[in-house]
């Protein structure tokens, strides 16, 4: 928790219903694990400007701009 409380850039969102069936949809829609999708659904519902990832599954969601890791730190 001090990692993300002392950075800007990062912020701790508490769970709710709109995360929570915003996570359904995108679960339903695009097969995503539900502890992925419940993070694509925080990142979209609170408007983040990026979702970053290691995980290239995720990169093909839309409504969220998706970044590997890799493509911030270079081959």
């Amino acid at each position: 928790m001090a990692l993300t409380s002392a950075s800007p850039y990062l912020r701790v969102v508490d769970m709710d219903r709109q995360i929570a069936e915003r996570a359904a949809a995108i679960r339903a829609a695009h097969g995503y694990r539900t502890p992925d999708a419940i993070h694509l659904a925080t990142a979209d519902v609170i408007g983040a400007d990026v979702f970053v990832t290691n995980d290239a599954r995720l990169l093909r969601f839309g409504a969220v701009r998706v970044v590997a890791v890799n493509a911030l730190t270079g081959p």
